[in-house]
């Protein structure tokens, strides 16, 4: 039996504990527990330096998932840690409105286009939450048109039939529309004309933008009477300073920024047109932490990099090296697939066969690559910190884990070289890796 102060002994010791005490614990790419033996599998996390992470098992991992995309600059930033500590001699919460809060307010109206104001929130749920009132209030409609993800409030979980404890009225107020097609939207909004409040959707996510789509959406959200709002959580201050409506050239009437807005501190912010941000007086949104100071701190430090240097260019730059050196050892293993999407948010996607869908195909790549100490979910979120040695190994081990796809797509099973149940992101996951 391993002493008490082995490390992998202690991380068992750990997991124990949080089951017996946190019912949404299992933060890990997999999703549950999956120790490979000798500990290869991270269950927690014990620190991060840069673009790597250790976890309480003593392992050290290249990480492409960064906290689920926020810590854009990099763990411990120097300018972020600096600012964090300063602020903390004067006080995390206050009474009154702290002169962060302007301060990073301005900074955020200069970069993104549609911002002639902010309101501040923790989450990307809340600012999202925020918008859908404001547009609901602005219209007097209830109906708001979606695409991608958006958070676990109400008005969007109700559109997922498999969420439960949801007020059934609450699921005739939102409906889903695909990405890219512009005649399916059309056809939506005209279904529901006087009844559209708002056309949410984030701008750019597993695929890029076809020409002109963009532009497309807003001509036909605006001219229903309904409100666009770019869901700009990941995007924002990552494919561009001023996110997915600089890079692509169309502002919405409001967007949501979080996650790379302060690093990895609980920050995210409502942006959008002067004329719908002054309704929020109306709509009752009030958040005790929103002024919390120390994640305005860091934010103010990460915008002021962001601003000052090639962030988004390094981002964009080390994607596309990932993409590229990718594509080239998938096409060696005979493995159809790609990394696809916006190069600074990239997404794992590998062909079906017969017998074996993508997600079952992406579990045991992503099993190869977490034993080789590269950590992803399936999305690489590249960050200021990565650099030539962290692609590098992570396509030494892409070599591995693609030649572990190549057996089982000649097999036609996973049998035999999926050590660990599959990972499951999704509703609806679980039930198509039990065919595995």
């Amino acid at each position: 039996m391993p002493a008490d102060d082995d490390p992998i002994r202690r991380t068992e010791l750990y997991w124990g504990r949080l089951e017996r005490v946190l019912v949404t614990g299992r933060w890990t790419p997999t999703q549950g527990v999956l120790r490979h033996a000798g500990g290869a599998y991270p269950l927690l996390a014990q620190r991060g330096q840069g673009a790597r992470l250790w976890d309480t098992s003593g392992c050290e991992y290249i990480d492409w998932m960064m906290g689920w995309g926020p810590v854009v600059l990099g763990y411990r930033h120097p300018a972020v840690e600096a600012a964090i500590a300063a602020q903390l001699a004067e006080g995390p919460l206050f009474s009154l409105t702290h002169p962060l809060e302007i301060e990073v307010g301005e900074r955020i109206q200069a970069m993104v286009p549609c911002a002639d104001g902010v309101a501040f929130g923790k989450n990307g749920s809340d600012v999202l939450a925020l918008a859908v009132r404001l547009a609901r209030a602005r219209t007097g409609r209830e109906l708001v048109l979606h695409h991608g993800y958006h958070g676990f409030h109400d008005w969007f979980m109700a559109g997922v039939p498999q969420c439960e404890g949801m007020p059934e009225a609450l699921r005739a107020t939102i409906r889903g529309f695909p990405y890219g097609d512009l005649d399916a939207l059309g056809a939506l909004l005209d279904q529901n004309a006087g009844r559209v409040a708002a056309v949410v959707m984030e701008p750019a996510g597993d695929f890029l933008p076809p020409p002109g789509y963009l532009a497309g959406v807003a001509e036909l959200a605006r001219g229903y009477g309904a409100l666009l709002v770019f869901d700009e959580v990941v995007t924002g201050f990552r494919l561009a300073r001023g996110g997915a409506q600089e890079a692509f050239g169309v502002v919405p009437d409001l967007a949501c920024v979080g996650k790379a807005l302060a690093n990895g501190m609980p920050l995210s912010a409502l942006c959008g047109r002067e004329e719908f941000l002054y309704t929020i007086p109306r709509v009752g949104y009030g958040l005790t932490y929103r002024g919390e100071t120390l994640s305005l701190a860091a934010a103010r430090a990460a915008l002021d990099v962001i601003a000052n240097e090639p962030v988004c260019e390094h981002l964009a730059r080390v994607g596309e090296a990932l993409r590229a050196g990718f594509a080239e050892r998938a096409q060696r293993a005979g493995v159809p697939g790609g990394l696809i999407g916006p190069a600074a948010r990239l997404t794992l996607s590998l062909w079906p066969t017969e017998r074996l869908s993508p997600l079952a195909q992406n579990s045991l790549l992503l099993q190869e690559l977490l034993k080789r100490g590269v950590l992803s979910h399936g999305v690489f979120l590249p960050s200021y910190a990565h650099g030539d040695e962290e692609v590098e190994r992570t396509l030494d081990a892409f070599d591995a884990g693609l030649a572990a796809v190549a057996r089982g797509r000649d097999r036609g099973s996973l049998a035999g070289l999926l050590e660990v149940p599959g990972i499951a992101i999704t509703y609806g996951d679980d039930e198509e890796l039990a065919k595995c």
